[in-house]
């Protein structure tokens, strides 16, 4: 038989976790994350575009966008996927459920 007070312990960080997983999804929802990754692609490829500046107009409207060059430290576009740990946990409990 499985230990009552591991099995409450695991009930409760799923439960957490899966709490969180909710917030994340509410705020990247919130943040638009997904279409500013987006964006942050497309802007990328005009910004390496050598013909940029042919027309000055465009180039100074694409380089002034927020986003507009790529960084490497942009949490927004580099944030982990809390579902994938809620996952992992669930199938983690299953085998301890069993065993």
């Amino acid at each position: 038989m499985a230990d009552p007070k591991a099995e409450n312990t695991l009930r409760e960080a799923l439960s957490t976790l899966e709490d969180l997983e909710s917030r994340w999804s509410a705020a990247r929802d919130y943040l638009k994350i997904d279409a500013s990754r987006e964006r942050h692609a497309v802007l990328g490829e005009l910004v390496a575009d050598p013909n940029l500046w042919d027309d000055q107009d465009n180039a100074r409207e694409v380089t002034t966008e927020p986003g507009a060059f790529p960084t490497t430290s942009n949490s927004s576009m580099n944030c982990a996927r809390p579902s994938t740990t809620v996952s992992s946990c669930r199938l983690l409990s299953r085998g301890a459920e069993r065993g």
